[in-house]
């Protein structure tokens, strides 16, 4: 396998990983932020009052999205495992 192949393959994963995750990431840092923004004025200090909406949150966002996710993952695997034998010879 020449390194060029390899580079482009590692970034292929890299991107897929990142396409995985973007959505449970966003939804994480918007919720965080609207609820800095509701929380600071009320100065409510209680970890768990942003904790757990945003566990809540991530948790739907993930579990809406797992198909998709799993889906793209499936497709890079298959990729992979067809092309061997164009690498290797």
């Amino acid at each position: 396998m020449d390194i060029a192949r390899t580079v482009s393959l590692a970034q292929h994963a890299l991107l897929l990983a990142l396409s995985v995750a973007a959505p449970a990431l966003l939804a994480s840092a918007l919720v965080g932020l609207v609820l800095g923004f509701i929380s600071a004025p009320l100065r409510l200090g209680d970890p768990a009052l942003t904790s757990v909406p945003r566990l809540v949150v991530v948790a739907a966002v993930i579990a809406l999205s797992a198909a998709s996710g799993a889906a793209a993952v499936a497709q890079f695997a298959r990729y992979l495992w067809t092309s061997i034998p164009a690498w290797v010879a």
